[in-house]
């Protein structure tokens, strides 16, 4: 069973730490992302929740699921990063 409240907090933190930054490095290498993906597939309903507009939780489902349903014309374009995404998670029947 996942610790949701420990997950939600590793948000907050990633978020606030990362606030002020626009280098992907630094954002995605930020300790909380290491360990939400720790954390296993049990958490990607969770993420999905938590992707909203913020397409770095793209990096997430593709660390937990292996995959990656975005059209390389996407890259770059957050908003359609996360529409992929969503319609990935349509599919197999998550609610988001």
């Amino acid at each position: 069973m996942i610790d949701e409240n420990k997950f939600w907090d590793l948000v907050r933190q990633w978020e606030y730490d990362t606030r002020n930054t626009s280098s992907a490095n630094q954002i995605l290498g930020h300790s909380s992302v290491g360990q939400i993906i720790q954390m296993g597939q049990e958490v990607i309903p969770l993420v999905l929740k938590a992707m909203g507009e913020n397409y770095h939780f793209t990096f997430i489902l593709h660390k937990l699921t292996g995959e990656w349903p975005v059209k390389e014309e996407f890259k770059g374009n957050g908003p359609r990063i996360i529409n992929c995404w969503r319609k990935w998670a349509k599919k197999r029947g998550y609610q988001i």
